[in-house]
């Protein structure tokens, strides 16, 4: 049976590839515009420059607020970007995590078929009082067997719905927050407007 990669390999992989990199650069550089904007903007409105800058960055003042509000938007929406792309390496991680438990119960059946297998033999070789006790013993590895399976696929079933539920959770908090995002700058929008 092949292993899995270790969580090292995993990162170092999705490291070389990371689609999400580029939306997190453009929301670290639309966040700094907007807060350079805003700087220019303050600049502008309460003339803090040393040579009168109050006329020199009043023409400027229609470029910073459009850049302000470009940047806000930018970052409001690479966010639900970023965290759908969150969401789908939780999914991957969850389909992983399916095949390497199914990994694990077709080993453990395998295991389980040869100590089965090997016991009948045992059973087989030994006749008259050995025979009945190694039935007996038989049967309680039967038993714990079937315990053990049912141990592990309440476990993983378990772990399963965990995992849904952490995946359906993620999915509303992204929703609303998206929403909320649009609803304030509308309503900032507003605001400025009134």
């Amino acid at each position: 049976m092949a292993k899995a990669p270790l969580k090292n390999d995993r990162k170092a992989n999705s490291s070389a590839k990371d689609p999400l990199g580029i939306m997190r650069l453009m929301r670290i550089s639309a966040f700094a515009s907007s807060i350079l904007a805003g700087v220019v903007l303050f600049a502008a409105a309460f003339d803090l420059g040393f040579a009168d800058l109050r006329f020199e960055l009043r023409d400027f003042a229609l470029v910073a607020l459009a850049v302000m509000l470009a940047g806000i938007v930018a970052v409001a929406f690479s966010g639900s970007r970023i965290a759908a792309g969150e969401i789908a390496r939780v999914r991957e991680e969850l389909e992983l995590a399916k095949s390497e438990i199914a990994g694990q119960n077709a080993a453990l059946e395998e295991k389980i078929g040869a100590q089965v297998a090997a016991a009948d033999q045992k059973v087989e070789k030994f006749l008259g009082a050995e025979y009945e006790r190694l039935k007996a013993e038989n049967q309680e590895y039967r038993r714990e067997i079937e315990q053990q399976r049912t141990v592990e696929f309440s476990r993983t079933s378990a772990e399963i719905e965990q995992l849904r539920q952490r995946n359906e959770m993620l999915q509303e908090k992204i929703s609303k927050w998206a929403i909320d995002s649009v609803d304030s700058v509308v309503m900032n929008d507003r605001i400025h407007e009134a």
